[in-house]
């Protein structure tokens, strides 16, 4: 098999046609401008978006100053309340109402009224150990003793004074009283002569 050249098809130069000018459609003028725009109002958006979150936060920082206020009287009343109900604070309620614990206590059945055990009266002087007083009670008791040992204090170093003094009196009294010297006559005064100076 052989192959067979191809003919080639002749190229023909084509005619010098003139192409006419292609314009563009849209004008430069309006695309720059409606891009200015477009700019513009994305960094008003971003400068506007950036405000309100600024403002936002400063919200929040308030809001978060009023939470923790909150829980700190939160944590204060929770405080309240467990003092409050502990046993020595209800045993001082008690002791303020007249209260007192009884060691021999008498219980009443209620279905019968019943009464199990000998009831006892109390005086207040059962529990000598159990002494529950108010933080003012506690306050006015150190006043008193304080008060009675400056007291105290005053009596010992007034009978101190008094003794010393005592004391320097009887010396004085029993003391010798020393012996008055006897003043010396004075000289006599020299004749002066005439011839002598």
């Amino acid at each position: 098999m052989t192959a067979l050249p191809l003919a080639r098809p002749a190229f023909v130069a084509p005619a010098s046609v003139r192409v006419p000018r292609v314009r563009p459609k849209a004008a430069l003028a309006p695309f720059v401008i409606a891009l200015a725009v477009l700019l513009g109002a994305g960094m008003v958006g971003q400068v506007a978006l950036a405000t309100a979150l600024q403002s936002q936060g400063f919200v929040a920082d308030d809001l978060r100053r009023q939470s923790l206020a909150l829980a700190n009287q939160v944590s204060d009343l929770q405080a309240e309340v467990a003092e409050t109900s502990s046993m020595t604070s209800l045993a001082q309620k008690a002791t303020d109402l007249g209260m007192r614990p009884n060691t021999y206590p008498a219980q009443l059945e209620l279905p019968s009224g019943k009464v199990i055990g000998k009831p006892v009266p109390v005086t207040g002087s059962e529990v000598s150990s159990v002494r529950y007083q108010s933080p003012e009670q506690q306050a006015a008791q150190r006043a008193a003793a304080d008060a009675a040992a400056k007291k105290a204090a005053e009596a010992k170093k007034a009978a101190e004074a008094k003794a010393a003094a005592d004391k320097k009196a009887k010396a004085a009294a029993t003391a010798t009283p020393a012996p008055t010297p006897t003043p010396k006559p004075a000289p006599k005064p020299k004749p002066v002569t005439k011839g002598n100076n």
